[in-house]
């Protein structure tokens, strides 16, 4: 059974000569290789499964399940913050956690997706999800966070791409239910 192991090495320092920040830092990597070959540093682990989600293949519209298998998207993806993968459930339930937390999933858009509730069918927010009509297609999408007055709207399971829409666009052209279309 394969698994993925993640190790994170404790903070080295080292002194080094260099007249640019480049030359430091290549030397900076050639004196820590010689450490890590010499004396291995103590470290902290965690073994997880296979399927675990990480940073690199973490993007908004990607379908995961929580340790619990509740299915939810993500949402964003912010690799500077504690907790950098945002992803909600059904029923709005928004959390923010490390890529430890979640593992990717095939389950169908309409298994994952929270649908918004019936009081709230005025206004979009982050993590509603519905579909936009091109000229032949139905699009899968989840709405993610707002940013300079435009929502980013991610396509399901599509490497994070998507689109920009203002809040009059979102009402016009993201609907809930695919019979929505005339």
């Amino acid at each position: 059974m394969a698994k993925t192991i993640t190790i994170q090495l404790d903070s080295m320092s080292f002194v080094v000569d260099g007249t640019s920040n480049e030359e430091l830092l290549e030397n900076a990597k050639r004196e820590m290789m010689k450490q890590l070959s010499i004396k291995f540093p103590h470290f902290s682990y965690e073994i997880s499964d296979a399927d675990v989600l990480s940073l690199e293949n973490a993007h908004p519209g990607v379908i995961v399940k929580d340790s619990k298998g509740k299915l939810g998207i993500i949402t964003s993806v912010n690799p500077k913050n504690k907790r950098p993968i945002n992803v909600t459930f059904k029923g709005s339930i928004s959390v923010a956690g490390t890529p430890q937390c979640f593992k990717l999933d095939n389950s169908t858009f309409d298994k994952a997706r929270s649908v918004r509730p019936d009081y709230q069918t005025d206004d979009w927010y982050e993590g509603d999800s519905g579909y936009l009509k091109n000229k032949t297609d139905l699009i899968e999408v989840v709405v993610g966070k707002k940013v300079r007055g435009k929502y980013l709207v991610f396509m399901i399971n599509n490497a994070g791409k998507g689109f920009q829409l203002t809040d009059q666009q979102l009402k016009g052209l993201l609907k809930d239910n695919k019979n929505d279309f005339k």
